[in-house]
């Protein structure tokens, strides 16, 4: 429910970058809270996950390690088409950095962003082969993670009021139980451990 992510994903599906092979998502966190490093991929790197689940589709876990540090994992996943290396990493500045490179066959995709202790969250503009196509996502009247989040409830309550289907909200990046269920089997592997 973010633009920058609603762009990207448009981009992908109307085939501007060619065929998807490879994804790259680094997620950096360093936030003054205990998890073990599983529980901080679970809480952060979800977010974007959740965004290529809806793209591409499910995704299997082929390999993970999880090294020593607060957050320290590395995760390859793959479908039919895309692999998927997703890094986690303890940031060096207070708060979240979220950076996804799309690469096709034609053109790639980066989208860069994230949030600092005190500040609003951000995406810088994404960018396609090198070049801006957006502005970025920067404070408006609120802040641009609370108002991808007041849209994804807004949208929920309407398919619970029945002013929209099921389908419609998945379609606009709700996740029905099924996608639930698939998110959670892609990474069993990794919540197993």
């Amino acid at each position: 429910f973010l633009d920058s992510a609603q762009v990207l994903a448009q981009k992908i599906q109307a085939g501007h970058l060619g065929k998807v092979h490879r994804i790259l998502l680094q997620v950096g966190v360093n936030l003054p809270i205990e998890k073990t490093p599983t529980e901080w991929f679970m809480e952060v790197a979800v977010h974007p996950l959740s965004l290529l689940l809806h793209v591409f589709g499910p995704f299997r876990t082929e390999m993970f390690t999880i090294g020593k540090g607060r957050a320290n994992v590395a995760v390859l996943l793959s479908n039919a088409d895309q692999m998927l290396d997703v890094s986690l990493y303890d940031h060096p500045k207070a708060g979240i950095h979220i950076e996804m490179t799309v690469i096709g066959e034609e053109a790639s995709a980066r989208l860069s962003g994230g949030f600092r202790v005190g500040q609003d969250w951000w995406f810088d503009p994404l960018l396609i082969s090198g070049m801006p196509y957006t502005d970025g996502e920067y404070r408006y009247a609120e802040d641009v993670w609370y108002r991808a989040n007041r849209r994804a409830a807004r949208t929920f309550c309407e398919v619970v009021r029945g002013e929209r289907t099921h389908a419609e909200g998945e379609a606009l990046g709700l996740f029905g139980l099924a996608r639930a269920a698939q998110m959670e089997t892609m990474l069993a592997p990794l919540l197993r451990n």
